[in-house]
Formats: structure tokens, C-alpha cells, sequence
């Protein structure tokens, strides 16, 4: 699988923390597709620290989930911009 769409998927922050911790060394996916999710700010947190360790996605779409300003900045953070 190098494309992974969970969108419109209700996963919630225990469904963000249980995504992060299967996507942190994978080496295969390179887009994951995670819009209108509702991450919330702790969802977006536990897929920016799972971000830190991949190195493979390149594309990510976090559309429709309400970060806030603390989930945005974590997701620049791990992605270094």
C-alpha cells in the first residue's frame, strides 16, 4: 500500500494515536489522506510525532479536521518547515 485514504472516517484522537503509531516506520506509504477525520488538536499531535520519525509521506491531507494553531504548529514542526 503506498496510498492510505481514511477520509471522512471519524478516528478521533484515540484513532489518530493508534494510526501514528502504525505509520511511524512505515516505509511503503507515501500519501495518507486523513481529511474531515476530526483529529482535533491531539489527533493532529500524534500524527505530527509520528511525522518526525517517517520519512516517506510526502503527501498528506488533513483537510476538514479543526487543528487549531498548537496542531498546525506541531504538523510544521515535524515536517521541519
Amino acid at each position: 500500500i503506498s496510498t492510505l485514504e481514511m477520509g471522512y472516517n471519524p478516528l478521533s484522537k484515540e484513532g489518530a494515536e493508534v494510526l501514528a503509531e502504525q505509520i511511524k516506520f512505515d516505509a511503503k506509504i507515501t500519501t495518507l489522506r486523513l481529511g474531515w477525520c476530526k483529529l482535533g488538536f491531539e489527533g493532529g499531535q500524534a500524527i505530527a510525532d509520528a511525522l518526525r520519525f517517517n520519512e516517506t509521506i510526502g503527501t498528506l491531507d488533513l483537510r476538514g479536521n479543526t487543528l487549531g494553531d498548537k496542531g498546525v504548529s506541531a504538523l510544521f514542526q515535524s515536517l521541519k518547515i
